[in-house]
């Protein structure tokens, strides 16, 4: 888990969990980094998934200890009052200990280049953004998509239920064109 922050002039933030096996990537705006937004975001998947799938694909989350994890009990308990995930902490200075997130970041930083105001953008632009990214076919993955490798380790139910929707490989698009 990780967040992109807009440029000045907006308080907005980008909220970012990335499967490392599969690189599958989801994200969340958020109004503002606060330790209330980050906990609806968490209840707000649970209430999607379920919380025995949420526990399946979020059991462990690791993150650094921004603003975005501030509650740590917050995030782990969940709306039904049982443990649906386990946090932990990547060392101070050493993003390169957050799994694929930091390899994923750039891609999403290709259509939301760094200087980007993100006042106007709406939760339907974060998911398109992650559509695409998630339909583009990586070299590590040996040619798959992060789509089509959760597909086959999830299921179709645990996408959708991510609102996570199939985009062609040879029509991604990675530029800000996407959004306009």
């Amino acid at each position: 888990m990780d967040t992109i922050l807009s440029a000045r002039g907006s308080g907005k933030c980008i909220l970012t969990f990335c499967l490392p096996e599969t690189e599958l990537l989801t994200a969340h705006i958020l109004n503002r980094l606060a330790k209330g937004a980050v906990r609806a975001a968490f209840d707000q998947m649970e209430q999607a998934l379920g919380t025995y799938d949420f526990l399946t694909v979020f059991g462990i989350c690791l993150t650094d200890r921004g603003a975005e994890s501030g509650d740590p009990n917050a995030l782990e308990i969940g709306i039904n009052g049982i443990k649906r995930t386990s946090l932990y902490y990547c060392d101070p200075m050493r993003g390169n200990q957050k799994g694929g997130i930091e390899e994923v970041h750039p891609l999403l930083r290709m259509i939301l280049p760094k200087g980007t105001i993100f006042t106007h953008l709406t939760q339907w632009d974060v998911r398109k953004c992650v559509d695409h990214i998630n339909g583009y076919a990586r070299e590590k993955l040996r040619g798959a998509t992060p789509y089509d490798l959760s597909l086959q380790k999830s299921g179709l139910d645990i996408l959708w239920a991510l609102q996570l929707k199939y985009v062609v490989p040879d029509e991604v698009t990675l530029t800000p064109k996407l959004l306009k």
